[in-house]
């Protein structure tokens, strides 16, 4: 009976493993703080979802977060970020600096990113595109949050390819 049971469990733990998840979603923290003229970036995607798009678009398997991970990995995952999420201040686009990146074993092995964009004077019709694994998943929805000096804060999703998204006017 004992090794039924154990049995039928390795049979579930196989299949659970073997799924994907259902939900496809990715979420940015964009802050920015007026005393250091600075945008503060978070950007959290599931890293299983993020290996897949990184290993089709380079034609190999990038392996990321594993003990096994590609020796460029930190490369693609900032060079994908970076063409796929885009911020524009009066119509200049910002440049993103890579701050890091961590992974988040709890959370389903998200992974988050971190950048900056230094010497943002003033905010004057800020824009953000967020386009983070939409074209690998059709049902792919991106969260954004922003805040000023931690104060303000407004919620805004993306679903389509180059939705725009005005944060702040």
């Amino acid at each position: 009976m004992k090794a039924k049971i154990f049995l039928l469990t390795l049979v579930c733990i196989s299949l659970m493993s073997s799924m994907e998840h259902p939900i496809f979603i990715s979420m940015a923290h964009v802050d920015y703080k007026t005393k250091s003229d600075r945008l503060e970036i978070a950007v959290k995607i599931f890293s299983d979802d993020l290996q897949k798009v990184i290993s089709k678009k380079n034609d190999q398997t990038i392996e990321i977060g594993t003990d096994r991970e590609h020796k460029d990995a930190t490369r693609y995952i900032r060079e994908y970020v970076e063409s796929n999420f885009k911020i524009y201040n009066n119509n200049k686009e910002l440049e993103l600096e890579y701050v890091g990146r961590e992974l988040e074993r709890k959370d389903f092995f998200a992974m988050w990113v971190y950048f900056k964009v230094e010497k943002v004077k003033r905010l004057k019709n800020l824009k953000l595109y967020d386009n983070i694994l939409i074209d690998y998943e059709r049902t792919q929805k991106n969260k954004i949050s922003f805040r000023v000096d931690n104060e303000r804060y407004r919620k805004f999703d993306t679903y389509l390819d180059h939705e725009e998204v005005l944060l702040f006017q």
